[in-house]
């Protein structure tokens, strides 16, 4: 039996080539064995490659090919469409959750209406999916799907979706990732069918060591997070651990991150909280970082991570909130030059927040926001395309850099520009200036 395998090569961070190739598996298909085999055939195709574990990335596959000539004309029919960039959307599918955590954005007020109305039936799931490729593909990017709730796995839509991008586009060369956020709970027995569609990564929430998790996503959820982890790192999907930082859990954020080097996690990341973001979040989180109280964080964390690299652990940390980039150059760790060209367009945006940029978020009721996190509706997709939403007067308001109070006279504006979700949460104002960040500060 031959197999047609689509896949991407990451030959570094950051950078991914899509590819197809044919193998023959007399003994069915082995996932694993499957991987080594592609990373084989890339080793002997260019010897100087270096081809980590997570180079290579299974898309999709179609099996039913008894001769390779059936194979090849398939192939030559379902050619991976060329793209140029990608572009995301986090998509909140479903409400039902088995976790009420402090922090949670879905209590806030911007979305009353998605809680009380309907879910997308299955569908106008399918059409969501469909009008994304349409999307991506009329702008030659590569779509990307965020996947989330409430939590994924409480949801039977969650198969729907997976099972009509697998069939209707992956398997056809029409290629895309799968990231999933949710809870720990219930991977033990989702695992084969995550497997089975190829999904990239799954992200678990840690906010902390057991005691302060515990206390904000609910007994048991740090123990459940761990399981959850050790089941991942055995299968095919890469586990990413996500905290949410505030002044409140900082000092915690950095002994989590230590635990989690000793106990082999491959990824860590923080996001800043979103103050006020409900009112249940509100009166819990009473005191926020300063900007020269964050850097100082900043400061901690990194002198951790270099000390933990040093010590020979293995746990990436990537450096996700956006003004790690200006500390980073500041301190010489990132040059420009070497990261994004001598010769770049100083008119371009290279990196720093993706609101509106090349991603949208979706509800479970339809509606389209530039961001979770800050008041920002821009449609419905129920009523509106993507080309409509990504287009409109709306979305332009959180693209217009010039009113972004600090960032718009700053030389890092473009790799940078803070969390002005942040800016919203303290002042009511997306385009005030990020109240963490230190060198807005000095610029008022």
């Amino acid at each position: 039996m031959y197999y047609v395998i689509y896949f991407y090569f990451y030959p570094a961070i950051g950078y991914y080539i899509a590819d197809v190739t044919i193998l023959e598996c007399s003994d069915g298909y082995d996932k694993k064995k499957v991987i080594e085999r592609i990373k084989n055939q890339l080793t002997d195709k260019n010897k100087e490659l270096t081809i980590g574990d997570d180079s290579v990335r299974i898309i999709s596959y179609v099996d039913q090919f008894y001769s390779l000539i059936d194979a090849e004309a398939y192939i030559k029919e379902n050619p991976i469409r060329p793209t140029l960039y990608s572009f995301s959307i986090q998509w909140h599918f479903t409400k039902k959750c088995n976790q009420h955590c402090v922090q949670c954005y879905l209590g806030s007020e911007q979305f009353d209406g998605m809680l009380k109305e309907s879910e997308l039936t299955d569908s106008e799931l399918k059409l969501v999916v469909d009008n994304f490729y349409s999307f991506c593909y009329e702008i030659q990017a590569s779509p990307v799907f965020v996947l989330t709730g409430g939590h994924p796995l409480l949801s039977d839509k969650l198969e729907i979706i997976l099972s009509h991008i697998d069939n209707q586009y992956r398997k056809k060369g029409m290629l895309s990732n799968i990231f999933i956020l949710g809870n720990p709970q219930y991977i033990e027995e989702n695992i084969e069918m995550l497997e089975r569609y190829n999904i990239d990564s799954y992200q678990i929430s840690l906010d902390g060591t057991e005691k302060m998790h515990d206390e904000w996503r609910g007994k048991g959820s740090f123990a459940a997070s761990m399981q959850a982890l050790s089941i991942l790192t055995k299968s095919t999907i890469s586990p990413k651990i996500m905290a949410t930082l505030s002044k409140k859990n900082a000092e915690d954020i950095i002994e989590l991150y230590k635990y989690l080097c000793k106990n082999g996690a491959p990824y860590f990341a923080y996001s800043r909280l979103v103050p006020n973001c409900s009112e249940r979040s509100t009166d819990y989180f009473q005191e926020h970082f300063t900007a020269i109280e964050y850097k100082d964080f900043l400061e901690k964390m990194f002198s951790v991570i270099c000390e933990m690299k040093e010590s020979g652990y293995k746990t990436q940390f990537i450096f996700k909130d956006h003004l790690w980039k200006p500390f980073l150059i500041e301190k010489g760790i990132w040059d420009l030059d070497e990261r994004y060209g001598k010769n770049r367009d100083q008119e371009l945006i290279y990196d720093g927040c993706h609101i509106n940029q090349d991603s949208l978020c979706i509800g479970t009721n339809g509606n389209v926001y530039a961001c979770m996190k800050t008041k920002s509706l821009l449609g419905n997709v129920k009523t509106n395309t993507f080309e409509e939403i990504y287009t409109s007067k709306q979305a332009e308001y959180f693209r217009d850099l010039d009113r972004y109070e600090s960032c718009s006279i700053c030389k890092y504006k473009h790799y940078c520009r803070g969390c002005h979700a942040v800016s919203y949460g303290v002042y009511g104002d997306f385009y005030k200036a990020d109240p963490q960040c230190w060198i807005a500060e000095s610029l008022r």
